[in-house]
């Protein structure tokens, strides 16, 4: 009997931080949303069709969000890396998971030719305002980071609680969240600041904020991490928004604040979508136009898998 032998087809890997360092130009990415589970992929196929004529350097893809909890996310970032031959970076929460999980979740990651990690702490359950973490896991992203950089050391949970084992290292990249406006757990105090320095002093490589709609915010957000010692490249998040009861939604939901020429404009013309469309075009353009203009690494959109407003914006600042 013959042995028939399969090429060995090598799946090119990069870190994202590579792309930040060698860039000539602000970075752009994307951000998608897994479909529900028993849903298809063509949302996100289409989404990214739509918008791969701006050359992205790299795309994330959430695990969910707002305490809800979706399957696929590390095989949807694999998916897209071998389709679209783009590099991918998977969102990861300690929500739910143990240590043991996070390390095995981790290694799948690995063994799918992916070295790009969002580590994030997650949100509470949706009818909870508080997060508890798991009673094996981690509370805070810090201790994830942490984690993930012993793993690029080769350390490794043994077979009993408590014991390490050497292995060869695991070579990810890690990103974190910011949150220019606070972390809606936060105290007044600004401790917000205190764990981004954690996260960053664990080991993490760059920063990836959240979504907010005013550009000074992020701009005082980048100032004050500088002055603590935060020397790492800062991505602003973006969410091009096109109907009035989405902001408030987002308002409401995120923690965030709106300039008050945008809310009025927002306000006067609520019952006309069209106009409503305007405004948050206009907004928003402005908005990425002073980010660019204060030298930001890149951007990065969340297009939550509808391409329009992002690819309408990209093609005034393309």
């Amino acid at each position: 009997m013959s042995i028939i032998s399969l090429p060995v087809v090598k799946v090119k890997k990069m870190k994202t931080i590579e792309i930040y360092k060698n860039r000539s130009k602000p970075v752009i990415s994307f951000e998608f949303f897994p479909p529900r589970n028993g849903e298809s992929l063509d949302g996100i196929y289409s989404t990214f069709d739509r918008l791969k004529k701006f050359k992205p350097a790299f795309i994330t893809v959430t695990g969910g969000a707002l305490g809800s909890q979706r399957g696929g996310t590390i095989a949807i970032v694999g998916s897209l890396k071998r389709k679209y031959k783009i590099e991918g970076v998977v969102h990861l929460t300690c929500a739910n998971k143990s240590k043991q999980d996070l390390e095995n979740m981790l290694m799948e990651i690995k063994y799918n030719d992916i070295e790009n990690v969002l580590a994030l702490r997650g949100d509470p359950p949706r009818d909870s305002r508080k997060f508890i973490p798991h009673p094996q896991g981690y509370g805070y992203a810090y201790e994830l980071v942490a984690h993930i950089k012993g793993m690029n050391e080769g350390k490794y949970f043994g077979d009993k609680e408590g014991t390490f084992f050497e292995g060869l290292p695991a070579g990810f990249c890690v990103s974190v969240a910011g949150y220019p406006e606070g972390h809606p757990e936060c105290n007044p105090s600004g401790n917000c600041f205190d764990y981004l320095k954690m996260k960053v002093d664990a080991g993490a490589d760059y920063i990836m904020t959240q979504m907010f709609f005013d550009a000074e915010k992020f701009l005082e957000f980048r100032e004050r991490a500088v002055k603590i010692g935060v020397n790492v490249p800062i991505i602003p998040g973006i969410m091009p928004v096109q109907r009035y009861n989405q902001v408030n939604f987002l308002l409401r939901q995120m923690g965030i604040s709106i300039p008050n020429d945008f809310r009025k404009k927002l306000d006067a013309n609520q019952k006309d979508a069209d106009a409503v469309k305007k405004v948050c075009f206009e907004h928003d353009l402005s908005m990425v136009k002073e980010l660019i203009a204060a030298e930001v690494p890149g951007l990065h959109f969340f297009t939550m898998n509808h391409p329009e407003a992002t690819e309408k914006l990209l093609n005034e600042i393309k």
